[in-house]
């Protein structure tokens, strides 16, 4: 849902994405996303996981950011050590590694 720099809302407003770019008076529910744009100008509780404000806009209330977020992917490792922990994995680019053949300890 979109608020125009000239729209004027008294009201809660619930929406998938927010932007307010004119004046609302009423809590604000956005389940994914809401933007306050330069020209917005919101009397009330802001509520969303991801919350933009530009310079400039107004907010005479409160953000609460909640909401379901996905964790960043984990990166898959067959060999199951972490590059800092096995320096030998650790090689200039062109560096064949290790040469074959007996190692002595």
């Amino acid at each position: 849902m979109t608020i125009g720099p000239e729209g004027d809302v008294e009201g809660e407003i619930h929406a998938r994405q927010v932007v307010v770019g004119g004046r609302v008076k009423g809590d604000v529910h956005a389940a994914e996303r809401a933007e306050l744009t330069s020209s917005g100008a919101v009397e009330g509780s802001v509520h969303a996981p991801k919350v933009v404000i530009a310079e400039g806009a107004r907010l005479e209330g409160s953000v609460a950011m909640s909401g379901e977020r996905t964790p960043a992917p984990a990166v898959a490792n067959p060999s199951g050590n972490s590059p800092a922990s096995n320096p030998s994995e650790e090689r200039a680019p062109g560096d064949a590694g290790p040469s074959s053949g007996s190692q002595s300890n």
